[in-house]
């Protein structure tokens, strides 16, 4: 994969996954500002992925595999056919892994940090999260119980449940597990659901331990050069 340095900043679009996490937990907002939203994230996910400048073919995949996601979202809305659901997570699921891939990658190979290269890693982290919520999203559509959880008001999901194939408690159990914080009410049970888990957990461990710890040490012997030069 060939990179260069990116010349925009990472800041827009950690505003808008932070936007896409928060809005929808907080406010009733309807299917139609959901995919507006998404797009919205698509295409700025898209930008940074042009600006750092991969093979054509990665390119042509990853507008792909976008195009696809935003075409199942909106066929699942007026369509009640499971393929679109199934189509719409997995299709998200590889777009962003392929993203965040070409994002870590010059993430990583940066050796003068600045804060702009340690939002992109913060960019990575979230969208890990995302991710592995859209594979347990996946999972638990096509392999129902795959996930218990404790609450079983209104529905096996209790409130967080809204549309079918969409969980968005999975979001929640996905940065808990990320973050290996573990609160206890939502388990795996399934053998792939607790293989998926495990990775994510070790993932968000060895994350923050190797690239981030590197950035920040990075971005601290790199200030302290500057200020001796001065």
């Amino acid at each position: 994969m060939r990179l260069i340095p990116a010349s925009a900043s990472y800041t827009g679009l950690l505003g808008l996954l932070a936007t896409a996490l928060i809005v929808p937990r907080v406010l009733p907002i309807g299917p139609g500002l959901t995919i507006a939203v998404e797009l919205a994230i698509v295409v700025a996910m898209v930008e940074a992925v042009r600006r750092l400048q991969p093979r054509i073919g990665l390119v042509i995949v990853i507008a792909a595999a976008a195009v696809l996601a935003e075409l199942a979202a909106v066929m699942k809305v007026i369509s009640d056919m499971p393929v679109w659901v199934v189509l719409n997570h997995a299709s998200t699921v590889v777009f962003l892994f392929l993203v965040l891939g070409c994002i870590l990658v010059q993430v990583w190979r940066q050796k003068t940090v600045d804060t702009d290269t340690i939002v992109g890693g913060v960019v990575v982290y979230l969208m890990l999260g995302v991710a592995f919520a859209g594979l347990y999203q996946l999972l638990e559509f096509v392999a129902p119980g795959s996930f218990v959880t404790s609450n079983s008001e209104a529905g096996r999901w209790g409130v967080w449940e809204r549309d079918s194939g969409i969980y968005p408690r999975l979001f929640f159990f996905s940065f808990v597990t990320l973050t290996t914080l573990g609160y206890g009410d939502l388990v795996p049970a399934s053998e792939t659901a607790g293989a998926l888990t495990s990775a994510e957990a070790v993932t968000g461990s060895l994350y923050l331990t190797i690239l981030i710890s590197r950035l920040v040490g990075l971005h601290i012997a790199g200030s302290r050069a500057e200020a001796d030069r001065g």
